[in-house]
């Protein structure tokens, strides 16, 4: 079962003509759906001889539970579909699928301390045309958001976070499928942008990234959508879609029909006709743009918002011109990112809020925390009190509620002095905020937050300490504030750490063109768990391997020369996209002795990223209109 936040679960079975009523898709723990997939195929001016059409499935799976009528295939990345096809067909010709899948809400509960990444998944690592992670303006936008970055899980988080709020959704571009250097500069699009954007900055921070193609349910819209989103491997696959902004988790109404390294335009239907001008029509049931009223909802359940959380105010009664903070402070169950956002009160501007939206990145057992800076307006009234309401709002919290009252008779304290003991402080060491307080501002309680946690002291004396622990490789904030109104906003910079190294590597003595050798590379770390990429570059071509170590580790590369002379083999060390090593060889490669015999050099040793098949047709996101395509040899082949 889904773990969310510790929520209680509320059960709902719902039909299709009250399924429009669900406000919050997100909550769905598990769901009920049956996809009937009805076509038909038209010939004016001529006659079918034979005809094949490719209908997506969706995908079997531990959340996901397919029937189909007829029996299933395999594509070449494993995904699903059934043929429908005939060679006599009728004019027209009728076709009917029914499938029924029952889903269950995806969640992640744990994830390795260190692992590499597998030949099988490195293939998600590669550039593609519409993928440009190897572009200038990608490789260094993926650096600075993962930057400092604590963990791989933490690195996706910030991916999609900036995605979804540097994307405007424009419904206008469904079916456009623009490429993710397209999505980068105009900063607009629908479900593929934002996923075609996310994978290419993922590919780009070492995070194998691959494209997940199937249905969701929109409460905006009241309907099942085309849609795309993505999975990232960081030890196993985890979805992440960031149009949604779900990270770590996807609901239940996240049916997944397809999983490429690439989105397809393969072909799902092939006629052969007589003559070859025959023009063919083909109109599927139930299907309009994105829309997809083909998808009934026999069921679903639904998880109540979650509850388990702190939102508090360090002070809940100011004097005008007055500030404070409002903090919300969470403990995590499994990975995921949550959004929430503080909004004031309606209809006056008594207090305003500062920081926007929200994301805490949770993960098991770890504390996340957010802040908002308050300020009371300084030009009410004196003769007024005034009570402004502030609400706590998130996809899947429960609406929280603090009220801060405006009132001239309120006190102004005098200032007080915080600094921070060590302002450059290693991740998990003891730090400390020093505080000076001037009598007034004893016998009150004071509020440390910090990414980490939330510290809260009764500060009596005229020096306090409020102990709390680092965190973080990149610099910090520490809010604190304390009863009586205003706060102060301390920053540390992370200790300066020896970094990622390579402590030997190993050769191949003898090298023949057309033969193979292997190198390896033995990586050490200042402190583990590390990140690394290792990239060996030889012989024109450029292979790069990714992991998060836990000690000492060890990296081998396959050498193909083609050429005989001296090849130069350069190996590279990066963590969180920085060069932290390098070594350069020249290599001497043999003229092969007998020119007859075979290479050696396997097929088992080409990696190439599939093309994917006409399975797909049937479940791409934001479809493209049907096209026509003309063959000469009396061919047709539709694509959407």
């Amino acid at each position: 079962m889904r773990k969310m936040l510790a929520f209680a679960l509320l059960s709902l079975v719902l039909l299709p003509a009250v399924f429009a009523q669900i406000q919050n898709p997100q909550l769905a723990l598990s769901a009920n759906v049956t996809i009937d997939e009805n076509g038909t195929v038209t010939a004016t001016g001529g006659q079918m001889r034979g005809i094949s059409i490719n209908i997506s499935v969706p995908l079997s799976s531990p959340y996901q539970k397919v029937e189909t009528q007829s029996a299933r295939r395999l594509d070449e990345e494993g995904n699903d579909y059934i043929v429908v096809s005939s060679s006599s067909p009728a004019n027209p010709f009728h076709y009917s699928e029914r499938i029924t899948v029952s889903s269950i809400a995806r969640s992640t509960d744990s994830l390795p301390d260190s692992y590499e990444v597998p030949p099988e998944a490195a293939q998600y690592l590669a550039q593609t045309s519409r993928t440009e992670s190897g572009d200038p303006q990608i490789r260094a936008l993926a650096q600075n958001i993962t930057a400092g970055a604590s963990d791989p899980f933490e690195k996706a988080a910030r991916l999609a976070v900036w995605v979804n709020s540097n994307m405007a959704y424009d419904e206008s571009m469904v079916g456009q499928e623009n490429s993710a250097l397209w999505a980068l500069q105009n900063r607009r699009g629908v479900c593929v942008e934002y996923s075609t954007l996310f994978i290419a900055l993922a590919r780009a921070s070492g995070l194998p990234a691959r494209y997940v193609t199937g249905y969701v349910y929109s409460d905006q819209f009241g309907s099942w959508l085309g849609h795309a989103w993505a999975e990232v491997y960081l030890g196993k696959w985890v979805p992440v879609d960031p149009t949604w902004l779900e990270v770590g988790a996807a609901d239940a109404l996240h049916i997944e029909a397809g999983k490429y390294s690439e989105l397809s335009d393969a072909p799902s239907l092939i006629a052969s006709v007589v003559p070859s001008s025959t023009q063919l029509e083909w109109v599927t049931s139930g299907k309009s743009g994105a829309f997809s009223s083909n998808i009934n909802t026999d069921g679903v359940q639904l998880s109540a918002p979650g509850s388990d959380y702190i939102l508090k105010a360090a002070e809940t009664t100011l004097a005008p011109g007055g500030s404070t903070i409002v903090f919300l402070s969470m403990n995590g169950t499994d990975y995921r990112v949550i959004e929430a956002e503080l909004a004031t009160c309606k209809g006056e501007s008594s207090v305003s809020v500062e920081g926007g939206r929200k994301f805490l990145v949770l993960r098991p057992n770890q504390t996340a925390t957010a802040a908002w800076v308050l300020h009371a307006s300084s030009s009410l009234p004196s003769n007024y009190i005034y009570n402004c309401p502030l609400t706590l709002n998130s996809p899947v919290l429960t609406h929280g509620v603090i009220s801060i009252t405006v009132d001239p008779r309120a006190p102004s304290l005098p200032d007080y002095s915080a600094s921070l003991e060590k302002p450059n402080a290693q991740p998990g060491e003891e730090n400390s905020a020093l505080l000076s307080l001037p009598a007034p501002r004893r016998g009150l309680r004071y509020y440390l937050v910090s990414p980490s946690g939330v510290q809260e002291k009764l500060a009596a004396s005229p020096l306090e300490r409020i102990p709390f622990v680092s965190s973080g490789s990149q610099a910090q904030e520490i809010y604190l504030a304390g009863e009586g109104g205003g706060y102060k906003l301390l920053e540390y910079q992370p200790g300066q750490q020896n970094g990622i190294f390579m402590d030997s590597l190993s050769l191949p003595q003898n090298l023949t063109a057309g033969g193979i050798g292997y190198a390896t590379v033995n990586i050490s770390s200042a402190s583990y768990p590390a990140d690394v990429d290792v990239e060996a570059s030889f012989a024109g071509e450029t292979e790069r391997k990714s992991a998060r170590i836990a000690g000492p580790s060890s990296f081998e590369f396959s050498l193909l020369p083609t050429d005989a002379g001296v090849q130069a083999l350069t190996i590279s060390v990066y963590s969180n996209g920085k060069l932290m090593d390098q070594q350069s060889a020249q290599l001497p490669v043999a003229a092969p002795q007998d020119a007859g015999q075979p290479s050696g050099t396997g097929s088992g040793n080409a990696q190439g990223a599939p093309s994917g098949s006409g399975a797909q047709g049937g479940a791409k996101p934001c479809p493209l209109a049907l096209a026509l395509i003309f063959f000469p040899l009396a061919a047709f082949v539709f694509k959407r």
